[in-house]
């Protein structure tokens, strides 16, 4: 394993202890928005390890040429929202409906699944090939293209 991704590994399992123990140790009231905030933040921390096995084994880590952004940045501002945002709700959790954060934690994970599907298609290739201009020729021009 390189040093890079053990970090990686070894960072995620700290940030998923201290945000169980600050779920769980502060005195928030344990209410439905509680449970909401709690579940998608323990969703946010799962999909780091879909992020990091992308990223990093399958050489994935390149920037998105549509949007400019790695896939591992976009996992880790979806995760510091999200964990921000839900310990904020978990503290207001008798002020606060609890269709609120259910929509606004719907519409992070749906903001980060458009990013992350951006960064995985726009490195691929199309199939369309180019036909060289008058020759007849189906082999394409430039670089040798991809499956």
């Amino acid at each position: 394993m390189k040093k890079n991704t053990i970090r990686w590994w070894v960072l995620l399992g700290v940030v998923l202890v201290v945000y169980n123990v600050l779920a769980f140790a502060l005195p928030f009231p344990k209410t439905a928005v509680f449970a909401v905030s709690y579940l998608f933040s323990m969703i946010a921390i799962l999909a780091q390890i879909y992020v990091i096995r992308t990223a990093f084994y399958r050489g994935e880590g390149v920037k998105s040429k549509f949007y400019g952004f790695p896939i591992a940045k976009v996992g880790v501002i979806y995760l510091a929202i999200q964990l921000i945002g839900g310990l904020v709700f978990m503290a207001l959790g008798l002020a606060v409906p609890v269709w609120l954060p259910l929509v606004l934690y719907v519409v992070l994970l749906g903001i980060a699944l458009w990013m992350r599907h951006g960064t995985k298609s726009s490195g691929r290739r199309s199939n369309w090939r180019r036909m060289s201009p008058g020759c007849g020729s189906s082999r394409p021009r430039g670089r040798r293209w991809s499956r």
